[in-house]
């Protein structure tokens, strides 16, 4: 069997990590420099084979939670398990370059490339799917992806499957954007941060899901980050790098003080060090705990240069409208 040749991209989510749970908007990209395609084991694919071998199994238990879970009862009317069965029995695993546990979408990608090779239903061209057609897709998409976190918004899939950054509102309105690409008229960008360690998605949302029934985090989070968060979508939307850049640092600020436990202790002081500066920002990438930290700068060059000293960098965008 030939399977579809979908490759399916990593995923950043620019702002919204968190604070999505509460309603605020959130802005998803697609990032091409990591990426994967379901294949199968033969003696024809250079790969590693114990990661293959492992894969594997990761689609296995993903099937026997499928058909026996509670959470995920009822999959059999989004995808073809008995297709599946099939596949996994012939060797079938993910072949993928993207880190797991880093916050760039492992398990969205995995999702999305199964749900694109197994659906029950016709595949349609995502740039021509309504708002509500999206939401539908991630109401989907968030069922599958569950087995890996326990639970899931399903946006990470979401945007992995579309391959187009996605504006989302209130949970609930999603729209296929396009970013600016003339309004940015500095010498700046975004990029990673490697932390050299990976996380648990699911422990740190359990962790934030139980700070967040503290009355004064919550109000503080409701009534503060959450506008920063909106702020930092729509001024960048407009290319408006002053009002970006200042609700970019109250953002940044927030976390380092206020979530404590999603940011890297040995970090902290670097991503002080950014805020006083005023060179740069540091920000949570997914659900921060380790994997990458995501920076924004308006002297990429400078900064980078010199962060390069002591920590590995990628850069992901550059202001001359190019994701890298």
């Amino acid at each position: 069997m030939i399977l579809n040749a979908d490759i399916f991209y990593s995923k950043l989510m620019l702002f919204g990590e968190y604070s999505v749970i509460m309603g605020s908007m959130a802005l998803s990209v697609p990032y091409g420099h990591f990426k994967g395609e379901l294949s199968f084991i033969n003696e024809d694919k250079y790969t590693d084979l114990n990661f293959a071998i492992s894969s594997n199994k990761v689609l296995e238990d993903f099937l026997l939670e499928s058909r026996g879970g509670r959470s995920n009862a009822g999959l059999e009317k989004i995808i073809s398990l008995e297709g599946l069965q099939h596949d996994i029995q012939k060797g079938l695993y993910f072949e993928s370059t993207i880190p797991q546990g880093y916050g760039l979408g492992s398990s969205g990608a995995l999702v999305a490339a199964i749900y694109s090779r197994y659906t029950l239903e016709p595949r349609e061209n995502p740039r021509l799917m309504s708002p509500l057609q999206l939401q539908n897709l991630k109401n989907k998409l968030s069922r599958l992806e569950a087995y890996f976190h326990g639970s899931s918004s399903g946006l990470d899939p979401l945007s992995c499957y579309v391959k187009f950054p996605l504006l989302i509102k209130n949970n609930r309105q999603i729209n296929i954007v396009g970013l600016p690409r003339n309004k940015l008229n500095s010498p700046g960008g975004i990029f990673l941060i490697n932390t050299g360690r990976p996380r648990k998605t699911e422990h740190l949302v359990n962790e934030f899901m139980n700070r967040i029934k503290d009355p004064e985090f919550a109000h503080k989070f409701k009534e503060n980050y959450i506008a920063w968060n909106n702020k930092c979508i729509t001024s960048l939307a407009l290319g408006d790098l002053k009002e970006f850049s200042k609700n970019l640092a109250l953002l940044s600020r927030f976390q380092l003080k206020n979530m404590t436990g999603m940011v890297p202790k040995d970090f902290a002081r670097l991503w002080e060090d950014g805020i006083q500066s005023r060179e740069f920002y540091l920000k949570l990438c997914g659900a921060g705990g380790g994997g990458f930290i995501l920076g924004f700068t308006e002297k990429l060059e400078k900064v980078t240069s010199e962060l390069e000293k002591n920590y590995q960098v990628i850069t992901v965008y550059k202001s001359n409208g190019r994701f890298v």
